[in-house]
């Protein structure tokens, strides 16, 4: 895998130049004013690219020389926990570099990986201390009884995760939210298209991340912004709520034990908290992937019924609602499924002709669910492509930051857990073609689905590289390297063994903790500690459990529920009370499904309540950030309403607006009604 890593650091360096701030004219689309937030970096994308494909094949070629009969020895683990400092020097020095001291520095790592493999080759002889390598790790199986039954600690564990996620009132949490844009753009501005007369996502509107959760949201929006805002908070809880206990029962089957389980599940849970205000951006939790989880379980049985056919169409379920909810991550997932299931085989007819057709369910299914909400107005090649516009804007490095290569944490976020990732793709690959693998077929298939979602996952990372996106995007990884630790917590006995002459005896907790038990509480122990000492020096803020301190849970409401002030910097923090004179001025001037073009911070929220459509196609509209959107909001402009300020620039705050816009209203609009906060402008006859 490292080998395959240094040869996308090479390409890239030759072929890309270093990532820098300075941005070309057209790029992805977007406004000029936008330009300075977007970010040149082919060669981070490239990296990250090839080596999802030249780290997984070498990953392959890997596992079979190394686990393919072999066993893991002292040196290769040395060299391996060698290289996590020494590849983050090598790529560190390599990404802002020039494109010649890049590819020297890529050379040179690409020589150091090539002597340390001719070194483990001199020195593969067959040793009796060498360590057991995966394929060696013997089935799980318990000679001691349960202190408790098994539905006991299903059920306890179900009620350990409902107390850890359902706050006990929406209201606090909705007034630290306010009218703040990142709910707006995630759900709630979209769901106020369902004003309007059919509208169609992308055609009509643009929706960032997805076309069913807005309309899902549109039967709770509720009569008031505020009484909405609630339901939403409710919405959200329940999205995660029903992502955390599907987690839950699947980690169970996947880590065969109710207890590590539980432990992984609440660890997931409490990498979604970031700010002061957890659940202000949506997107940052498992709100973004609902079904996730389910679709790898589905998944997992398709496999273990040899790809059947009815399977195949309860897998399809899923996957099309992914796809339905989160355009992104839905596609994340699919791609895994897609990939993994000729991999595992056996054979590779049967498993791609199996994959072909529910790839056809999955789209029959997914446009079925966009019919029903949109209407057959969605049956056309350009909904498709419209979907996919929110990838290539941000693919294209808009909101970037640059990637910390550096030590502590960064060797977790950067190396260990996308490395450990792709080792296990490797790895399955080649297990999976062996006559006798270790592990059953459908876990192969889950390790490696969730393997591959959770390195597309860091896509977001690899473009916004700062912590908290790492934390919200790594949650397969967490799964993963938690895998990885249950199986080398297995082959450690389950009891000490009585002392004989020349040994040492037992510990005095012996009775008490067998290694295993030992083992997994300290690995714990480790995870507690790292979920309560994560911060990022770049982007300081809350994560971890002191973000999840503020959720007003009955868990923190033993401890006290922690609250701070609002930051200034989030839009949520300066949101007004909604104005009925506002509300009634648009009431008066357009009819009910007449779309109206209000151009505010909080037009959304007012829209809301006045139960009509923006004519814009972005919201909060204050910040259409693209070409298209802006073109489209302003054809057929006939009536438009503005705040009284600021007054020098009619009440237009939108840079790129203000150009159009304001030579346009001097010239051929007039005012037509107000309220102390607004201004009605309709097009005069002599205008049109």
């Amino acid at each position: 895998m490292a080998i395959g890593a240094g040869l996308a650091l090479l390409l890239v360096s030759v072929f890309f130049p270093a990532p820098d701030v300075k941005f070309g004219a057209a790029g992805v689309g977007t406004l000029d004013w936008v330009k300075p937030a977007i970010r040149h970096e082919q060669r981070e994308s490239g990296f990250y690219l090839l080596t999802l494909i030249l780290g997984g094949v070498s990953g392959y070629v890997g596992a079979s020389r190394w686990f393919g009969g072999r066993q893991v020895r002292p040196l290769p683990l040395i060299l391996l926990v060698a290289l996590v400092p020494a590849s983050t020097l090598a790529i560190g020095a390599a990404m802002p570099a020039s494109r010649l001291l890049a590819t020297l520095y890529s050379v040179a790592a690409i020589v150091a990986l090539a002597a340390a493999v001719w070194l483990l080759r001199r020195t593969d002889k067959p040793a009796d201390d060498a360590l057991p390598g995966p394929k060696d790790t013997p089935a799980p199986s318990s000679s001691i009884r349960p202190i408790v039954s098994p539905l006991a600690a299903a059920a306890f564990a179900l009620a350990v995760m409902a107390i850890f996620v359902v706050p006990l009132g929406a209201k606090g949490i909705a007034s630290t939210i306010g009218f703040d844009m990142h709910m707006a753009s995630f759900m709630m501005g979209p769901a106020t298209y369902s004003f309007g007369d059919r509208l169609l996502p992308g055609i009509d509107y643009f929706t960032q991340y997805s076309v069913g959760t807005p309309w899902l949201f549109s039967f709770f929006l509720a009569p008031t912004a505020s009484e909405s805002m609630v339901n939403a908070v409710w919405f959200i809880i329940a999205e995660i709520l029903f992502f955390q206990l599907t987690l839950l029962c699947f980690l169970r089957w996947f880590l065969r034990s109710w207890g590590w389980a539980l432990v992984v599940a609440l660890a997931c849970l409490i990498l979604q908290f970031t700010t002061q205000s957890p659940l202000y951006a949506p997107s940052s939790t498992s709100a973004r992937h609902p079904l996730l989880i389910l679709s790898i379980a589905a998944f997992a049985y398709w496999v273990r019924r040899d790809y059947g056919w009815a399977e195949a169409l309860l897998l399809a379920v899923p996957l099309s609602g992914s796809l339905f909810l989160n355009t992104e991550t839905g596609i994340y997932t699919c791609a895994a499924v897609a990939i993994v299931a000729p991999v595992l085989g056996p054979g590779l007819i049967v498993p791609v002709t199996r994959t072909l057709l529910l790839g056809a369910m999955t789209f029959v299914l997914f446009m079925t669910w966009n019919v029903i909400a949109f209407g057959f107005g969605v049956l056309q090649v350009q909904y498709l492509v419209l979907l996919l516009e929110p990838l290539m804007i941000y693919a294209g490095g808009m909101g970037a930051w640059p990637i910390e290569w550096i030590g502590g944490y960064h060797w977790l976020y950067n190396i260990v857990s996308p490395g450990l990732s792709l080792a296990t793709i490797g790895w399955v690959a080649s297990t999976a073609r062996q006559p006798d693998h270790p592990i059953g077929r459908a876990e192969l298939g889950a390790l490696a689905a969730i393997s591959l979602v959770g390195l597309f996952l860091t896509a977001k990372f690899i473009n916004m590289s700062i912590v908290g996106l790492w934390q919200v995007n790594s949650l397969c990884l967490v799964i993963v390297m938690a895998w990885w630790a249950r199986a080398l917590v297995d082959v450690l006995p389950e009891r000490w063994r009585p002392a004989s002459a020349g040994t040492r005896r037992p510990p005095r907790f012996a009775p008490a903790f067998s290694p295993r038990a030992l083992s997994s509480l300290s690995l714990a122990v480790l995870l507690v500690l790292f979920l309560g000492t994560i911060t990022d020096a770049r982007n300081p803020s809350l994560y971890g459990i002191t973000a999840y301190r503020t959720h007003p849970t009955l868990v923190n409401l033993v401890f006290g529920v922690d609250s701070y002030p609002c930051p200034p910097e989030r839009t949520g923090c300066a949101s007004t009370p909604i104005s009925p004179q506002d509300v009634a001025l648009i009431d008066s001037l357009s009819a009910p499904k007449e779309r109206v073009a209000l151009l505010l911070m909080q037009d959304w929220a007012v829209l809301l309540e006045a139960r009509r459509a923006s004519k814009f196609h972005f919201l909060p509209s204050v910040v259409v950030f693209t070409q298209r959107q802006l073109d489209a909001s302003l054809q057929q402009l006939d009536l438009v309403f503005l705040p009284r300020e600021p007054a020098d620039k009619l009440g237009i705050a939108h840079p790129a607006m203000e150009a159009i816009l304001g030579p346009m209203l001097k010239r051929d609009f007039k005012v037509v009604g107000e309220t102390p906060t607004l201004l009605a402008w309709r097009r005069t006859k002599s205008g049109e």
